[in-house]
């Protein structure tokens, strides 16, 4: 192979990795690249704290522990329906790992999540997503202290935040 295989598909990568659906009320946005391997299931948080840690649960199948860069984000998405994508990997852990080299909240109790960073615009608020900004008419003083973060939120019949939750803290 020359040395332009490798580039192409490193950029090939890149951008199926930058894909996104979130429509204009909800859907999924990937977080990161995506692996070779992936796992549809609900998230788990396993163990005691410092040594608790995140495991996908399929419908049908065993339940796998999430590691890698993604490993506490995807930790706080407890209970939601997400695909993780990565590779598979043996040794660290007395178990299999899925090293996490992506994610995409898939439901969050049946509805669509909007993914993305939350953000001031004029007077109002959006979540900018990959593929567009979603504006929110109802904006909580909680979520608010979120600028700038990292999150999911299921949007209510009125374009408001009905329901979030923080996925990666704003950079001070």
């Amino acid at each position: 192979m020359t040395a332009a295989g490798p580039i192409a598909l490193c950029a090939a990568l890149f951008l199926v990795g930058c894909a996104s659906d979130p429509g204009t009320r909800g859907g999924f946005a990937r977080i990161g690249q995506l692996g070779p391997q992936s796992l549809d299931g609900r998230v788990r948080v396993v163990g005691n704290h410092p040594f608790a840690h995140p495991i996908v649960v399929p419908e049908e199948g065993d339940a796998i522990r999430v590691s890698g860069p993604y490993e506490r984000e995807i930790g706080r998405l407890s209970g939601i329906d997400v695909r993780v994508t990565g590779e598979r990997e043996y040794g660290t852990y007395p178990e299999e790992t899925l090293r996490a080299s992506s994610y995409e909240v898939l439901s969050v109790e049946g509805d669509s999540a909007v993914v993305g960073t939350l953000d001031r615009e004029g007077d109002g608020w959006v979540v900018r997503t990959q593929s567009g900004d979603v504006s929110l008419s109802v904006v909580t003083e909680p979520l608010a202290a979120l600028r700038g973060s990292v999150v999911w939120v299921v949007l209510d019949e009125n374009a408001g935040a009905g329901r979030y939750g923080l996925l990666r803290e704003a950079l001070r």
